[in-house]
């Protein structure tokens, strides 16, 4: 193979490359002869098939294998050979291939960058150990009581109004044709509450037992799959209900949402407190951590890869602002840039450095450990245990708990070597500690 090195910047490399011509063709060659042995068609016996039909038949795609395999081979070989660490695939160009000119092709890398030497144990950090409080179990049990209303039933004839909660089925289209997530049977819904668009909650008012209606949405910019289409749903009332607040928490309540007995529930709405509690904890922790480290990360960083996570965090933003987010409602595309621009290139770098950490200190993801989230994800939504499973499936989705899985261990890793000067706290001063925390 012949390799010219076109680009030699910091972090990003250049090559062209030729393989020649019969390198190629006796490997295709070699293959079509294997193949040859078993090949049937009609008229032959097995094997007896006469080496060009047996190319006219599958030699093209022999031929599209085996160089698909010559060019993941000599990338990888180039990759080797020059000590680079690629953080994006290699971009690939073919110019040609045919006998006079072999395969000709171009591959382009971006490369880790040279990484800054960080003494972890040098560093330290104030950890904030958080407790919940009473107030927290009271918060969560009201939050209990709102989400699991009495279904009181209402007479014939009554009319629903806001904060009655309707049971419907509904078929939904987009220009005449169903949508994924457009339909549901026996769905029920507190009208006002927001789990719905508000214009279709709104519609549902005044409706009656039995009643079929149809309503007409336009879903809002920030559905990103049908932003601006306008929906019609028939809609098939099955039932009204008044919603009531339950006076309080007791054995009959637990018992009417599906816990074992009251002393169950309580426990579960400690458990749930007390995990986040933890969780907001552990992210404020994470937060002074990365804010060190950024202080000491002044490396260079491909542009492209900023340049993808920008996008991303843009559109990110622009739909929290269409939403009424307070905190981007008021900011324009230009300072909404600027804002982006600096969170993107701090990613991209805390990115970079958590890969370098994980690649020094051995520190992978397992199988069991993809295994138990996807696992926590189905109890999260039991009844879409199907839609998950296959979606992990396919290899392209498991980097979405890989690399959340990888940074937690990263960063318990760095955890470990770091000076922990650790504060206890109440949730409530944590608070307030929180809204004063300067990076």
């Amino acid at each position: 193979m012949e390799v010219t090195n076109l680009k030699d910047q910091n972090l990003y490399k250049e090559f062209h490359c030729i393989i020649p011509y019969d390198v190629i063709d006796a490997k295709v060659t070699e293959e079509l002869m294997e193949v040859a042995k078993t090949f049937k068609i009609a008229g032959f016996r097995e094997g007896k098939v006469p080496i060009s039909m047996v190319k006219l038949r599958v030699g093209g795609e022999i031929e599209a294998r085996v160089k698909e395999s010559e060019l993941r081979a000599a990338v990888a070989s180039i990759a080797s050979d020059n000590n680079l660490t690629p953080v994006t695939d290699p971009k690939i160009t073919v110019q040609a291939f045919n006998k006079e000119n072999g395969l000709d092709f171009k591959v382009e890398f971006t490369v880790m960058p040279l990484m800054p030497k960080i003494e972890l144990s040098s560093m330290n950090i104030e950890f904030l150990e958080v407790s919940a409080i009473e107030s927290d179990i009271e918060k969560a049990s009201a939050e209990v009581l709102e989400n699991f209303k009495e279904e009181i039933q209402t007479p014939d004839g009554y009319e629903a109004k806001s904060g009655d909660i309707v049971q419907i089925n509904f078929d939904g289209k987009i220009h005449g044709k169903a949508f994924e997530g457009g339909s549901g049977k026996g769905v029920k819904l507190e009208i006002g509450r927001g789990a719905f668009l508000e214009d279709f909650e709104k519609q549902l008012i005044g409706v009656k037992k039995s009643d079929t209606k149809k309503i007409n949405i336009i879903f809002p910019n920030h559905y990103s799959r049908f932003a601006g289409q306008s929906a019609v749903f028939d809609i098939e009332v099955l039932d009204v209900f008044n919603a009531k607040i339950s006076d309080s928490i007791d054995e009959d309540f637990a018992k009417r949402i599906g816990a074992e007995n009251l002393e169950t529930l309580k426990k579960s709405i400690q458990e749930k407190v007390n995990y986040d509690v933890m969780i907001a904890s552990r992210m404020h922790n994470k937060r002074v951590l990365f804010d060190k480290l950024n202080d000491q990360m002044t490396f260079e960083v491909p542009h492209n890869l900023i340049k993808a996570d920008f996008e991303s965090i843009f559109d990110d933003m622009k739909k929290k602002r269409a939403q009424g987010d307070e905190s981007f409602v008021s900011k324009s595309d230009d300072e909404l840039r600027q804002q982006c621009q600096s969170l993107a290139e701090r990613r991209v770098r805390l990115g970079l450095y958590l890969t370098e950490i994980a690649r020094l200190n051995n520190i992978v993801v397992t199988e069991e450990e993809i295994k138990q989230a996807v696992n926590e994800q189905i109890k999260r939504v039991p009844a879409q245990e199907k839609q998950i499973r296959d979606f992990y499936s396919k290899k392209e989705n498991l980097g979405r708990l890989e690399g959340p899985i990888l940074e937690e261990k990263c960063v318990d890793f760095m955890f470990s070597r770091v000076d922990l000067q650790k504060k206890n706290m109440t949730s409530e001063e944590f608070t307030e500690y929180v809204k004063n925390y300067q990076s």
